[in-house]
């Protein structure tokens, strides 16, 4: 039986959009991903909290909702 899904990337090549990144489990996960080298959009109400998670990456770009 072959895999239901192919296997994912590595981050480094992946592109990310994470809805609620400015708290909880989305910063959580917008961290993590950054820090494994993904390119990665984050979107909240909060830009403040968004920058404070994207920091100086040039990976991260900002949109807030």
């Amino acid at each position: 039986m072959k895999p239901l899904n192919p296997a994912l990337p590595p981050w480094d090549e992946c592109r990310i959009w994470v809805i609620g990144a400015s708290t909880g489990i989305g910063a959580a996960t917008a961290k993590m991903l950054l820090d494994a080298g993904a390119r990665v959009a984050l979107s909240a109400r909060k830009a403040e909290l968004l920058n404070e998670i994207k920091g100086a990456t040039p990976r991260a770009v900002i949109e807030p909702l």
